[in-house]
Parts: structure tokens; sequence; C-alpha cells
């Protein structure tokens, strides 16, 4: 059953931490830095935008010809993408989940956004309209594209256009919806979510053949002059986006809309399903919606639907989420999709803003009858939350296009407003055709008119006689807001501010604006003070409130902002070092005393493994784990560095971590290679991160959360040659599927030119090999059936504290190091010998290796004993000499197929995997057709597969140039996934009639089929298997005996033959 905790959907103006998530998210420019000439050619770009609005005297005219402009829009739009090369398999392949509907676009579109983002899948996102920056209708990962980005792109498009149909410009919105799709490929986007502008059947969002789930949100009146003054005609439109084959999903409406969609949904072959009541899903843990009001909870319903139905067309297993059929039904909804549904945000729907003056603004675009309706019982229970009943309550109210002011008012009446205040959607009085917020589909005469006749509307809603004082009509939003400001001076006023999104906007760009000048202001007079005050305060010294400048009487420049010093100037004062710490903390200090941590891993399996160390560290310390990252006391990211999108993620994931916590003191640490390669900027994000831990200072968190508690950065990267937390003995947190992980060696010296793993994970250091085989040995006895040895560089491990017993067959004749080879001690091999007669019972692997530490001794160790694996990880990275060359390798192509046959000599039945980049620096068309060939020639099991991303300090970064364009290695990408997979299918099918050994590690969550309980595990080879097993004849750790009956590039099916062993 769904439980429902109150809204946390406001925010207290000017705090910063607040406003980080709300209005001044509004105003900020995500991803690149923004310069002048950016910003010049940015605002450019939106006159250019303005100037393809239709001003309100052509959008009258046209009206009257709606029906044949209409039936021309779509065949418009293919004109157009054709023009740009943007053609059907290119919008096929961004996996669009499109919505129509009337009420709740927006927010179902967000929250749907929100669910796939936190699984890591890069996201984009089209909705219509904006509030303050045209920029927020097209976002990446959750943020708005940024000015940039906005401006290249523009021009692209509209220098094409323009050149090809100069008589024949695309309107506002419809170039709008060209440069989305522009984007979103160009950035390589996932999946994204596609919100229709207005109806469905001609709207041009509707150029898209083949997007995979369809929904339809609450209907309503809207657009009746396009759309028609019946429901039964507007779900008409709305439904006209259904496509053949495509499933589609609608909120419940009346059942004469529901009629016609049903009948277009038969017409079209679509199938069809109505989205349950929330109250069918039964949710991991109490939930608080990040969007306010009850309506949101049909929205709720409809996002997960479409999410999950999403995933089951694209074959994506959702985490928690057990595969079935299609059928509009509630589910069990995991803890991250919890945490998904809080952290969504959309502002201008059902947002409270309270400013640190007299007024709290209540905001929600609501335009329609039944939006407006839920908009008053939103406001309702706000007013009585924020025990407002006797403070002023002012609306500010517009609305534009076709709507009936009287209509929609009516809702308000409960409310008791004293006052009303309506304008025209103008930010400005004078119109600036390079702003955002321009809007010329309406004359300021008619805008008036409108105004006029709401505050008439309003007067003739009330019941006793109303003043002119309580009517105000203003000729724009600015002059609306200055008056509410006067009202405010002397007494507590609430602003209701409804009837439409333009209006929102506007208030919450003025709202934004006078904060954003006061938060300058205020920092300016204390940034004096702000940086000493640590030193100060830990030396006894008292630190004196009074500022130590005063704002210039020319105002502030930049130069009063940059003038500072320099950064690291600025590090030095505010992150105390080990050794000043030492003279104010205390062993007491460092205890958690039952202090709540929540663990978040990004990443290898190295990052698991070394989770698992940072637990059993902070548990010695006395911490206590926890779920809750809204409100555990520490929340510990360990990150990874290896791509910019997994670097991306953890900025995304840290934003919504502080803008959910519900505890003030929370402290936030990034830990690992992110910790290691970005500090300076992670610490430069005070609002986000306290702690910065390389993977080398784990054993020092305690101290750092020490000093985190005490209201200061904590840093420690210091890389170490020995250290490799032997001693340490992780606690595991999946015991059930009796599989585990350790960490034999730590670091890389391969050098490697595209691996930045050197620069933040150190030189190779490797562990006792007596400290490995007493973990295994305690796995064993723990009931441990398969465990992974892990290590940067896994199979160049060495003890060096062992007396010298290698011999010269240490590496692949032919390979070479960019190091002096070490020499000495126990080598893999000998680990390997070791762990494998201590536990013969227990399954062994390992990863990640490199082909040069593949000595024959060591496969012919593998072919011996039955309990070593027979899948070897081999990673190519490409096929090409030249290539392979550049990135360092240290081997030829032709060395790497030696290597290749020289292990199925010994090993004919072996599984081998491998990792490919794609698109590195300088790869030409031809390389990359090498490594196409490689790959058939081979015939992997499985291929990891990235489109290369550069990372400071690495070889390439300072050597090479990233030439490959986004495009070609987002195709070369799929050119490589796609020939493996192929492979990979022929090889799996082999397997069909064979028997084979499974692990059983759980109960499968990607079968449709409902007469058995179906569970899972992976072959010797480590191909996924999933088979029947009845009443759990084969528990988790236990392995069983199978027959293949069916197989794809990525699982194998089996029948249950009966228990085993190895």
């Amino acid at each position: 059953m769904m439980r429902f905790l109150p809204q946390t959907n406001r925010l207290l103006l000017p705090s910063t931490s607040s406003t980080a998530c709300g209005v001044n998210q509004l105003r900020m420019t995500s991803g690149s830095a923004v310069t002048s000439s950016s910003v010049s050619r940015y605002e450019e770009a939106v006159r250019l935008l303005n100037s393809l609005q239709s001003n309100a005297a052509t959008i009258k005219k046209l009206r009257g010809q709606r029906e044949n402009l209409q039936a021309m829009n779509l065949p418009q739009c293919r004109k157009y993408l054709e023009s740009l090369k943007i053609f059907d398999n290119d919008l096929n392949a961004l996996n669009i989940i499109h919505v129509s509907g009337t009420k709740g676009k927006g927010s179902t579109c967000a929250y749907a956004e929100a669910i796939l983002r936190h699984q890591g899948l890069k996201t984009g996102l089209y909705t219509s309209p904006h509030l303050v920056h045209v920029r927020e209708r097209i976002r990446i990962d959750g943020d708005p594209v940024d000015e940039k980005t906005f401006a290249e792109e523009f021009f692209h498009v509209y220098d094409i256009i323009k050149k090809e149909h100069s008589e024949n410009m695309p309107a506002y919105f419809k170039f709008l919806t060209l440069l989305a799709f522009r984007i979103f490929i160009k950035m390589n986007v996932q999946v994204v979510i596609l919100e229709v502008g207005i109806g469905g059947e001609y709207d041009c969002t509707n150029v898209i053949e083949q997007p995979k789930v369809c929904g339809v949100t609450t209907l309503d009146y809207d657009h009746i002059s396009i759309l028609g003054s019946k429901l039964s005609e507007i779900a008409w439109h709305k439904a006209g986006i259904f496509k053949k084959g495509v499933p589609a999903i609608y909120s419940p409406t009346t059942p004469e809309a529901e009629e016609v969609l049903l009948s277009r949904a038969t017409d079209k072959s679509t199938s069809i399903y109505e989205a349950p009541p929330v109250s069918a899903y039964h949710f991991a843990r109490q939930i608080s919606p990040g969007i306010s009001g009850i309506h949101q909870f049909s929205n709720i319903s409809l996002a997960l639907q479409l999410v999950r139905v999403w995933s089951e067309k694209c074959e994506f297993a959702l985490s928690g989420i057990e595969k079935r059929e299609i059928t509009g039904k509630g589910f069990d909804v995991p803890l991250w999709m919890c945490d998904a549904i809080e952290s969504c945000r959309w502002p201008g729907r059902s947002q409270v803003v309270t400013t640190d003056g007299n007024i709290t603004y209540l905001l929600d675009g609501a335009h329609t009858p039944k939006s407006m309706e839920a908009c008053s019982e939103w406001a309702a229970e706000e007013i009585a939350h924020l025990k407002k009943e006797k403070v002023k309550k002012i609306l500010l109210f517009q609305c534009t296009a076709d709507r009936c002011p009287s209509t929609l008012i009516q809702y308000l009446k409960p409310l008791g407003i004293s006052q009303i205040v309506s304008c025209p959607t103008q930010l400005y009085s004078s119109v600036d055709k390079s702003a955002d917020s321009t809007n010329l589909n309406a004359s300021k005469d008619e805008q008036m008119d409108k105004a006029q006749q709401c505050v008439k509307s309003w007067k003739e809603s009330m019941d006793h006689k109303v003043s002119e004082d309580q009517m105000k009509v203003f000729d724009c939003i600015s002059t609306a807001f200055e008056f509410i400001e006067e009202q405010a001076s002397s007494q507590e006023v609430l602003v209701i501010v409804t009837g439409s999104l333009h209006l929102v906007g506007g208030v919450l760009n003025l709202i934004s604006n006078k904060t954003h000048k006061k938060m300058l202001r205020q920092w300016w007079l204390r940034g004096a003070t702000a940086c000493s005050q640590f030193s100060r305060a830990h030396s006894g010294c008292i630190t004196s409130s009074k500022p130590k400048r005063s704002i210039p009487e020319d105002g502030l420049q930049l130069s009063d902002f940059i003038k500072e010093g320099t950064k690291k100037q600025r590090m030095k004062q505010i992150i105390p070092s080990i050794e000043d710490t030492k003279e104010y903390l205390n062993p007491e200090d460092l205890k958690g005393n039952g202090r709540t941590v929540c663990y978040v891993t990004y990443g290898c399996q190295m990052n698991v493994s070394d989770m698992e160390i940072v637990r059993s560290i902070m548990t010695q310390y006395g911490f206590v784990e926890s779920e809750k990252k809204e409100k555990a006391d520490v929340v510990l990211l360990m990150t990874c560095s290896i791509r910019d999108g997994a670097e991306k993620k953890v900025w995304n994931h840290l934003k919504l971590i502080r803008s959910n916590s519900v505890n003030k003191s929370q402290i936030v640490g990034v830990l690992g290679c992110m910790a290691e390669r970005v500090r300076h900027d992670l610490l430069a994000k005070r609002n986000l991160v306290n702690i910065v831990a390389g993977p080398d200072s784990y054993r020092d968190l305690p101290r750092l959360v020490a000093i985190a508690a005490g209201g200061s950065n904590a840093i420690n990267v210091q890389l170490s040659l020995d250290e490799t937390y032997a001693d340490v003995q992780p606690i595991r947190v999946d015991a059930a599927t009796k599989t585990a992980f350790i960490s034999i060696m730590r670091g890389c010296d391969n050098m490697c030119t595209y691996c930045v793993v050197p620069f933040t994970r150190g030189r190779e250091r490797s562990r006792p090999i007596e400290s490995i085989v007493e973990e295994v040995r305690r796995l064993r006895d723990d009931g441990y059936k398969q465990i992974t040895l892990l290590g940067q560089n896994v199979n160049s491990y060495r003890d060096l504290t062992i007396s010298p017993s290698t011999s010269s067959e240490d590496r692949v004749p032919g390979f070479k190091t960019v190091y002096k080879p070490k020499t000495g001690g126990l080598t893999f091999t000998s680990l390997l010998e070791q762990v494998a007669d201590a536990a013969p019972e227990v399954r062994f692997r390992f990863t990640s290796p490199h082909p040069k530490d593949f000595p024959m001794q060591l496969i012919e160790l593998i072919a011996s004993r039955p309990n070593l694996c027979k899948q070897l990880h081999l990673p190519a990275q490409s096929g090409d000499d030249d290539t392979l060359e550049r990135m360092g390798r240290g081997y030829t192509r032709d060395l790497y197929l030696r290597l290749v046959d020289d292990i199925r000599k010994i090993l004919p039945n072996v599984f081998l995997t491998s990792d490919f980049i794609a698109g590195f620096c300088g790869e030409t068309e031809q390389a990359h057709q090498m490594t196409l060939s490689l790959i058939r020639q081979v015939g992997y099991s499985f291929c990891f597969v990235f489109p290369y991303s550069m990372r400071g300090k690495t070889r390439a970064h300072h050597r090479l140039a990233d030439d490959v364009p986004e495009e070609v290695k987002a195709q070369r990408h799929l050119d490589l996934t796609t020939v493996f997979r192929e492979e990979a299918l022929k090889l799996n099918q082999t397997l069909i009639g064979t028997e084979q050994i499974v692990l059983r590690e759980g109960v499968s969550q990607n079968t449709s089929r409902r007469d058995a309980t179906f569970s899972y595990g992976r072959i010797d080879g480590g191909v996924k298997t999933v088979f029947p097993n009845p009443e759990d004849i084969v528990k988790p750790g236990q392995y069983a005996k199978v027959l293949i009956t069916e197989a794809n590039s990525q699982t194998l099916r089996a029948q249950l033959i009966g228990e085993a062993n190895i």
C-alpha cells in the first residue's frame, strides 16, 4: 500500500542550498563555462528564434485556415528534417517515450525522466513552455542545455533551413522541435521523453514513426479553438500519437473520451491500457513526491507504467523490476524508484517560494478547469500547513489564448483572496526580442483586455461588494511584482500566482533576479572574513562578524570577484591539513557513536570491493549503515573517472542528495577515482561536497568526517606506494548470492595513453599472498561458492615479500611495457594455484587483466583445475596496429591473435571476453573495420564497448587530438556492439543441447514465464543462464546441472537436471 509523507517542494530564499534546486536552477547555465562571446551569440540565437513567433494578427488569420495548416504541418516537418539529414532511423534510435494529454504532461515527463536517469541512462527531455529560459525546453540528464551548445546547434539548424527554405521558415515551436532532435542525436542520449505541444495528431512532435511507448495524461478542455469544444474531439487529437504496434497507456478519463481513445487505438492496431491508481503499487518505503499536490498521483502512476513498458520494449532491465507481460497493472516499486520520484522537481507546478521578506508565493501554472480545481485544493492545503489563514492573500492571475477567465477563476473563491492583480504575461512593458521571456503570440492590447476580463470575472464571482482598490491591472509582470512588493513592506502577504505558465515563469524570473543580486551583495560583504574563520576559530582568536570591506561607490565590478588570489591559496585557507587537525582532534572525535552512513557505489567491481573496505573501517569506528540517503548523517559515494559520463552521473547524484536531504548537518563525501582526479572541482562546489578521499585514504575517513562535522572541508587524496588494505576484513553486502570479490592488488603501471587509472589509483602494489589465501579460507567456511580476484591489472600480481621464485615466463613473448619489469616474488600463477587448492569447491574468476601477463604456465594451470573458470577476459581495445600504437598497448594485432591461438590450443573451449574503445584519437574508418574484423575472427562471448572519452592528465590528453566526431563515435560504438552480439549469438547457439554446471545466484527478474519460479546463475564460461527451479530445489550458492535449450546473444535458457558439484 502506498504511504505519502508531507510535501517538501518548498524554497526558502535566499538560502543558497535551497535555491540550488529551484528558482536559481532556472538561471544557471549547465555544462561548459559561458564567455561574453557565447552569451552574445546565445542572445542573437534567441532573437532570431523569437522572430519565428507568429504575431497576434497572423495567428488570428491562421486560425481560420487551421484545418489546411494542420494537414501541412507534418509533411513540412519531414522536409526540414531531410534538409538537416535527420531520418526516421535516427529518430527511432532515440528510444522515445511520447506523451500527449491536457493536464500533467510536463510533470509526467519529468517523473519518467527522473526515474530513467536514476538508472544511469543518459536522458533527453523535451517539454513546453519554458518558465525563464528557452533552454529549459531541451534538457540533457535533467539539466537545461547550456547556452554555448544551444547557440552552436541553433545556428547549425537555422543556417541550413534558412538556405533551403528561406521563404517558408518553421514557426517557433516547430523550429525548437527540430533543434531538440538535433541536440538529442548529437548528444547520443539513450532515451528521449517527448512532450506534445498542442493536440497530437498534427503536432510536429508526431513526426516520429516508432516511439517505444505512448502516454496520454488526464484530458480537459484547452485550446478548444484548435482541438474542438468536446472532450471526445480533444481525445481524438490526443490519440493521434498512437502508432501501429506501439503500446499506449492513458490516465483515467471520462467515458466519452475513453471510448475515442480505445477506438483510435483499434484503428491504429495499438495495444492500450489504463494506468492503475497509485494504490495499486507497492512502494519500498514511504515517499514524498517531488512535485506537490494530490493530483500528481495519477501522473506518477502513468510515468511508472511508461517507464516499465519502455524497459520491456528496449529490453533494458530495470533494477528490482520483474519482467512480465505489459498489462497496465501495479507492481513493486524498488527503493531507487522511490528516490527518483522524490528527487523530481518541476518548477512552476505546485511550488512554494518563501522569501526572506514578508512574502510567500504559491505558484502553479494551472490553466484548465480541472487543473485550476486541483490548484485550489493544493493552495488551501498549503495555506493551512503554513498557518497563513489570517494573512492578506493576493491573487496574481492571467489567462491566455481562448481560455475563459470566469470558468477558471471560480475555483479560487474558497481561498479567501482579498485582492486580485492581473497583467499581460510580458516580463517588462517594452519588448526585448533577444529575451527568453518574449511572447509575441498575443498583442499588448489583447492581453490588457484579457487582464481586465480576469479582474471583472473575479469581481462577479464574489458574493460581496468589491472595491476598486481590491482590483489592480498593470501593463507587465514586473510592474505588478513591484506593487506586490510594496504591499509587503508593511504587512505579511501570501501571493497565489496561477492561470498561465508564462505568468508563473515571469514571477520566478523576478524573484530569482532579486534574490541573486542580494546574495552576491551579502557574499561580497562576508567574503573577507569567510576564508579565515577556520584558522582563527581553532587558534583561540575571536572572529569578528563585522564586514572588513564595503561596497565601492561605483558598484561591484567583475574584478572585485576575481582578485582574491589563486585557487591554490584559497584552498589552503579553507582545507585543514593532517598536521593542523592533530592539535584539536582527539580519538573520541573520530568515533561514530551511532551516527548513520549511507553508501553509494558507482563503477567497476573494484569500487564495489573498495566500498566493502570502507564499510568495515566505518563500522569499526562505530558508524551504522543506513539506506536512507535523505536522513543519513553521512553519505559516501564511491566514484569512477574512467569516462566523462561516469563523472556526470555522480555530479547529478550529488545535486539530488543535497536537494532531497532533510538532515541539515548531513556530510557528503566523494571517494575513489573521481575524488583523486577532480578534487579541486569537488571542493569548489562547497554546498555539494564536504569530504574528498582518494583510493588510498579510506583509513583516514573517520578523521575527515570529524573535520567536516566541525564545519570545514576535508581532503586526503595522497596516493600510496604500499597501501593494500590487506589487514581490513571487508563487510560484504550481498551475501545471499554466495559470490564475493577480493582485491589482490591496486594501481597500474601500464600507462595506456587513454587511461586515467595510473593517475587516480597510483602505482602497482600487491597484497601478501598469505592474507589473500586466508581471506579465501574465511569465505569458503562461510559458504561462498564463487570468488572473483580483482585488480586494475590483476594478472601482473606479484608478492615481493616472498623470496625470489619466478621463472622467466612471466610475460607473453613480444609484448612490451613502458616500465622496467619487476622480478622476484610470487606471481599471479602462484597465487591462483594456492587459492584453487585452498577452496576446491569454490569457483575462481579474475578481472581485469592485461594480455601481456598471460604466460602459458598460467593457462596450463587453469586447464588443470576444475574450479578455475574457463573464461578469460582479454582486453584488445582495438584491432588496428596504428591505433594500438597510439594507445600504448604494447602489442600488435598479430601478437594478440597469436596469444588467442596459444590459449585455445590449451583451452579449446575457453570463453573469451574483451574491451573495445570506439573512436579513439586518429581512428580512421579503415581502423574501425579492422577492429570489427578482429571481433569476428576471435568470436567473443561478451564485449564491453565504450565510445572514447578523453580524460585529463592522460598522455592522450597531452599529446593527441580527440578528432573523431561524436556522431561517428556513436555509430562505431553501435557497429562494435552489433557485431560482437552477432558472434556471441553464434557461440551461445552451439551450447544448445549441451549440459552445463551453473552456480545459482538468485531469482530471475527477466523472464515473462509465469508457470514456475525461475532462477539464474552462470555457467563456467560466464554466460548468464536462466532455468526453472520449482520449489527452490537449488538454493543460492549451490551448483546445478542444466540442459541448454535456448540461446540469445546474452542469455541461455535451460532445463534443470539436478544438483551438481564441480
